[in-house]
């Protein structure tokens, strides 16, 4: 069994500004309203009010037939990165 302990993050919640938050690596989760964000949208110059959580991406990815196809969406995705 491995243990992961909780570490704390030096991050606010955009949504509900608690500092209650732990640090997962790649994305916050915060403890008060159980939202996840990407914290390369948190260090970036996005206002905070406009920043969606993981949850928000998700849905609003879920909601295109063709994104529910794994593939499709990588295809997409990595279209994306060559664009950059």
């Amino acid at each position: 069994m491995i243990f992961n302990p909780k570490m704390p993050s030096e991050y606010q919640c955009p949504s509900c500004h608690s500092k209650d938050t732990i640090d997962h690596g790649d994305f916050i989760e915060c403890c008060r309203c159980g939202r996840e964000f990407y914290k390369e949208f948190l260090d970036s110059d996005i206002d905070e009010e406009n920043i969606s959580s993981i949850q928000e991406l998700h849905g609003f990815v879920d909601s295109f037939e063709e994104f529910k196809d794994e593939k499709k969406r990588k295809k997409f995705l990595d279209s994306l990165d060559d664009d950059l």
